[in-house]
């Protein structure tokens, strides 16, 4: 290629959207179509490259999930073996000792330590059902704001204190053609 068409050889997007803008020493100025284009374009290329880190992430984090469960299913069940195996010892030890539930052990202390009860509810509608006619000090009552009944009424004039209208703004769409 000789030295003319090497300095006439320009790349299709370079031909299509022109080279980059030059900037001045503050900033980036928009003032032309060609520089428009050739940030819109720039903004879609940005976006695309994201997306794509995005993309090869979350394909990562899959397969570093998947990694961990399947590495910790081994240790896991190692560590339930152990722990049935060691736990009649220890409860027949522990009721040896009186008082104390635990034992030291070189490198280790075991020991039984008593869980608080927890309500378990089997069946939610007949729970909540009895508990409404019953026992309502059980039954907690959510209370939310409905945005879309406070627009419809902001808008017709009405003043409530503690909410206002704001006035939809303009958002710069980037799209590829």
């Amino acid at each position: 290629m000789t030295a003319l068409m090497e300095r006439q050889a320009v790349s299709l997007p370079s031909f299509i959207y022109g080279e980059p803008p030059e900037a001045t020493e503050d900033h980036f100025i928009v003032d032309d179509e060609r520089k428009a284009s050739w940030a819109a374009n720039k903004v879609l290329t940005i976006r695309r490259r994201m997306e794509a880190r995005s993309k090869l992430a979350e394909s990562y984090q899959m397969r570093i999930l998947d990694w961990l469960q399947q590495t910790n299913a081994t240790d896991e069940k190692s560590a339930e073996f152990l722990e049935g195996s060691l736990r009649p010892w220890v409860e027949k030890e522990v009721a040896q000792l009186g008082k104390t539930r635990h034992i030291s052990l070189p490198g280790a202390r075991v020991g039984l330590r008593k869980n608080p009860a927890k309500v378990a509810i089997v069946d939610q509608v007949q729970a909540l059902g009895f508990c409404i006619e019953n026992l309502e000090e059980a039954v907690v009552v959510k209370r939310e704001l409905s945005k879309a009944e406070l627009k419809k009424h902001l808008i017709q004039g009405a003043r409530i204190p503690g909410a206002e209208l704001v006035p939809g703004q303009d958002e710069l769409t980037v799209t590829a053609e």
